[in-house]
């Protein structure tokens, strides 16, 4: 299930980058679709900030 999540993330955010036509730097080797699919899927959950655990 988590792996769904995370490949849907992924996917909403490369055809985002696609949309705008946004060009890669030529000499990385991830892509910026994966740096910022992995920076929103290690963000923690902020719609439950303040509550209590």
């Amino acid at each position: 299930m988590l792996q769904d999540k995370v490949i849907g993330i992924y996917c909403l955010v490369d055809d985002i980058l696609k949309g705008i036509h946004h060009v890669e730097h030529k000499e990385g080797k991830v892509s910026d679709s994966e740096i910022i699919s992995t920076a929103l899927g290690s963000a923690p959950d902020l719609s439950k900030l303040g509550q209590q655990v």
